[in-house]
């Protein structure tokens, strides 16, 4: 039973690579796509949008967060 939840699961994150190789889907919806955020904004939408605006040439640091002190 335990090698068999091991082998779906190992199927299933095959496949999401597949879909994100092949550019069906993206790495932040396949595997971010459930998390949510203390502020209850979905973890996708948090890192694309950061992710966009260090591609744009923007401010990507809020990913950063305050660091140590």
């Amino acid at each position: 039973m335990e090698r068999e939840r091991w082998r779906a699961v190992l199927l299933l994150i095959k496949s999401k690579l597949e879909i994100v190789r092949i550019g069906l889907s993206s790495v932040e919806r396949e595997f971010m796509a459930d998390l949510v955020l203390p502020s209850g904004q979905r973890a996708e939408a948090f890192f694309a949008e950061a992710i966009r605006r260090g591609l744009e040439g923007g401010d990507a640091s809020p990913m950063l967060g305050e660091g140590e002190k």
